[in-house]
Protein backbone atom coordinates (compact mmCIF):
# COMPACT_ATOMS: atom_id res chain seq x y z
CA UNK A 1 0.00 0.00 0.00
CA UNK A 2 1.13 3.49 -0.65
CA UNK A 3 2.44 5.90 1.91
CA UNK A 4 -0.38 8.32 1.14
CA UNK A 5 -2.97 5.74 2.27
CA UNK A 6 -1.23 5.28 5.63
CA UNK A 7 -0.86 9.05 5.96
CA UNK A 8 -4.60 9.45 5.30
CA UNK A 9 -5.43 6.88 8.00
CA UNK A 10 -3.01 8.52 10.43
CA UNK A 11 -4.47 11.98 9.96
CA UNK A 12 -8.09 10.78 9.86
CA UNK A 13 -8.28 8.14 12.58
CA UNK A 14 -12.07 8.17 12.48
CA UNK A 15 -12.18 6.38 9.09
CA UNK A 16 -11.62 2.84 10.39
CA UNK A 17 -14.21 2.95 13.22
CA UNK A 18 -16.69 4.64 10.86
CA UNK A 19 -16.17 1.85 8.31
CA UNK A 20 -16.58 -0.84 10.98
CA UNK A 21 -19.75 0.85 12.27
CA UNK A 22 -21.13 0.98 8.72
CA UNK A 23 -20.46 -2.76 8.32
CA UNK A 24 -22.16 -3.48 11.66
CA UNK A 25 -25.24 -1.53 10.56
CA UNK A 26 -25.25 -3.42 7.25
CA UNK A 27 -25.04 -6.74 9.12
CA UNK A 28 -27.97 -5.74 11.35
CA UNK A 29 -30.25 -4.88 8.44
CA UNK A 30 -29.39 -8.05 6.52
CA UNK A 31 -29.80 -10.41 9.48
CA UNK A 32 -33.38 -11.58 8.80
CA UNK A 33 -34.77 -12.86 5.53
CA UNK A 34 -38.51 -13.49 5.35
CA UNK A 35 -39.29 -16.55 3.25
CA UNK A 36 -43.06 -17.00 3.64
CA UNK A 37 -45.97 -15.08 5.13
CA UNK A 38 -49.61 -16.05 5.48
CA UNK A 39 -52.53 -14.07 6.90
CA UNK A 40 -55.87 -15.51 7.97
CA UNK A 41 -59.36 -14.04 8.32
CA UNK A 42 -59.16 -14.12 12.12
CA UNK A 43 -56.39 -11.48 12.00
CA UNK A 44 -53.51 -13.85 12.70
CA UNK A 45 -50.41 -13.64 10.53
CA UNK A 46 -47.64 -16.22 10.40
CA UNK A 47 -44.25 -15.53 8.90
CA UNK A 48 -41.28 -17.80 8.38
CA UNK A 49 -37.92 -16.10 8.49
CA UNK A 50 -34.29 -17.18 8.38
CA UNK A 51 -31.67 -15.81 10.74
CA UNK A 52 -28.75 -15.23 8.36
CA UNK A 53 -26.29 -15.10 11.27
CA UNK A 54 -27.16 -18.60 12.51
CA UNK A 55 -28.88 -20.16 9.49
CA UNK A 56 -31.89 -21.18 11.60
CA UNK A 57 -35.54 -20.83 10.60
CA UNK A 58 -38.03 -19.08 12.90
CA UNK A 59 -41.80 -18.85 12.90
CA UNK A 60 -43.46 -15.68 14.13
CA UNK A 61 -47.15 -15.36 14.90
CA UNK A 62 -48.67 -11.97 15.39
CA UNK A 63 -51.92 -10.08 15.59
CA UNK A 64 -52.68 -6.66 17.04
CA UNK A 65 -52.46 -7.74 20.70
CA UNK A 66 -50.09 -10.71 20.54
CA UNK A 67 -46.64 -11.62 19.25
CA UNK A 68 -44.99 -15.02 19.53
CA UNK A 69 -41.77 -16.27 18.03
CA UNK A 70 -40.31 -19.76 18.07
CA UNK A 71 -37.57 -21.66 16.27
CA UNK A 72 -38.65 -24.25 13.74
CA UNK A 73 -37.11 -27.52 14.91
CA UNK A 74 -36.66 -30.03 12.08
CA UNK A 75 -39.60 -28.48 10.21
CA UNK A 76 -42.00 -29.30 13.07
CA UNK A 77 -45.02 -27.11 12.56
CA UNK A 78 -48.39 -28.50 11.75
CA UNK A 79 -51.40 -27.18 9.88
CA UNK A 80 -54.58 -27.19 11.95
CA UNK A 81 -57.90 -25.49 11.22
CA UNK A 82 -56.51 -23.52 8.26
CA UNK A 83 -53.94 -21.99 10.57
CA UNK A 84 -50.32 -22.92 11.23
CA UNK A 85 -49.84 -23.71 14.90
CA UNK A 86 -46.63 -24.28 16.74
CA UNK A 87 -46.23 -27.91 17.69
CA UNK A 88 -46.71 -27.97 21.47
CA UNK A 89 -45.86 -31.67 21.82
CA UNK A 90 -42.12 -31.35 21.44
CA UNK A 91 -39.86 -34.00 22.82
CA UNK A 92 -37.38 -33.14 25.55
CA UNK A 93 -34.57 -33.19 22.95
CA UNK A 94 -36.48 -30.69 20.79
CA UNK A 95 -37.05 -28.42 23.79
CA UNK A 96 -33.31 -28.48 24.53
CA UNK A 97 -32.57 -27.71 20.88
CA UNK A 98 -35.05 -24.80 20.92
CA UNK A 99 -33.36 -23.45 24.06
CA UNK A 100 -29.99 -23.77 22.30
CA UNK A 101 -31.35 -21.84 19.28
CA UNK A 102 -32.55 -19.04 21.58
CA UNK A 103 -29.24 -18.92 23.43
CA UNK A 104 -27.26 -18.70 20.19
CA UNK A 105 -29.54 -15.97 18.84
CA UNK A 106 -29.31 -13.92 22.06
CA UNK A 107 -25.52 -14.39 22.25
CA UNK A 108 -24.98 -13.15 18.69
CA UNK A 109 -27.33 -10.22 19.25
CA UNK A 110 -25.45 -9.26 22.43
CA UNK A 111 -22.11 -9.55 20.62
CA UNK A 112 -23.46 -7.19 17.96
CA UNK A 113 -24.63 -4.69 20.61
CA UNK A 114 -21.24 -4.84 22.36
CA UNK A 115 -19.34 -4.41 19.10
CA UNK A 116 -21.52 -1.48 18.10
CA UNK A 117 -21.05 0.20 21.51
CA UNK A 118 -17.26 -0.23 21.42
CA UNK A 119 -17.10 1.04 17.83
CA UNK A 120 -19.22 4.09 18.66
CA UNK A 121 -16.95 4.91 21.61
CA UNK A 122 -13.87 4.43 19.41
CA UNK A 123 -15.38 6.70 16.75
CA UNK A 124 -16.28 9.40 19.28
CA UNK A 125 -12.77 9.34 20.76
CA UNK A 126 -11.21 9.52 17.29
CA UNK A 127 -13.46 12.43 16.33
CA UNK A 128 -12.66 14.25 19.56
CA UNK A 129 -8.90 13.85 19.05
CA UNK A 130 -8.84 15.16 15.50
CA UNK A 131 -7.28 18.51 14.88
CA UNK A 132 -9.65 21.36 14.07
CA UNK A 133 -9.49 22.63 10.51
CA UNK A 134 -8.43 26.23 10.16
Amino acid sequence: MSKSFFKLIQTNQWIIPALIFFLLILAWFTRWEYIDKKSFDNGVTYAYKIDNWTGETWLEKYRTDEYQETPVINGKTEKLDSEFKINQTRSQADNLLAKEYWQKRILLTNIWYGSAAVTIMWLLIALRKRKPML
